[in-house]
């Protein structure tokens, strides 16, 4: 059953069946640009609040995950150690069912998060970084230094205004990306592709990020 929206409040006088799994929605207050147990963000602090109480209520919850989500599609979502943080804090509260809306189409934007999600769902101890590299070196070969520049430079675009990737994209877009930033990825990307240019597949796969 779904915990979502209007129904994410958890109940005072009910206690799940046994056989309930309640499928708590990271919608709603939601803020993808920082962790769930990052207190200085306030709709993860609600939603925090929620979580807890519903990991206490229902030791079978699962944790519903917008990894596309389809309000901010197709923007730009630097979100690979946010995920990584709250996959970690998940597994520290005893959750062990994560379920994950996604658009594998987007890999190209959002590859290293698809992998490190993946990986760490087998094995939250392990280092994101590390995981990241080794899936951009097995993407890009010769072009992946500066494919690794270029996906750090997106993430770095976000950390200076703290604005929210909220339930309201047209209130949070403005000013939420630094262009210096984002025209750094640009030029780490340039190079990338003349660095791909004499492996083909490699060239071909720069190719869909930068489309």
């Amino acid at each position: 059953v779904l915990a979502y929206v209007n129904y994410a409040e958890p109940p005072d006088s009910v206690v799940p069946a046994p056989n309930i799994i309640p499928w708590l929605c990271h919608y709603a207050p939601a803020d993808y640009s920082r962790p769930i147990a990052d207190p200085t963000s306030e709709p993860n602090a609600q939603f925090n609040d929620l979580l807890l109480r519903w990991s206490k209520l229902a030791p079978r919850l699962l944790f519903y995950s917008y990894v596309s989500k389809s309000m901010w599609w197709r923007l730009p979502r630097p979100v690979t150690h946010t995920f990584a943080a709250d996959v970690k804090y998940l597994y520290s509260l005893g959750i062990r069912r994560y379920y994950c809306q996604s658009a594998l189409t987007d890999w190209a934007e959002a590859g290293p998060l698809y992998y490190v999600i993946c990986k760490l769902l087998w094995d939250p101890t392990q280092d994101p970084d590390a995981l990241a590299a080794d899936w951009i070196e097995h993407m890009f070969g010769p072009a992946a230094a500066e494919m690794t520049a270029f996906y750090a430079a997106v993430e770095d675009s976000i950390k200076e205004s703290r604005k929210p990737f909220s339930d309201n994209p047209p209130r949070d877009v403005p000013g939420l990306y630094n262009h210096e930033d984002l025209a750094r990825a640009r030029q780490h990307l340039d190079v990338a592709l003349a660095a791909a240019a004499q492996d083909e597949v490699a060239l071909a796969r720069v190719r869909k990020v930068e489309e």
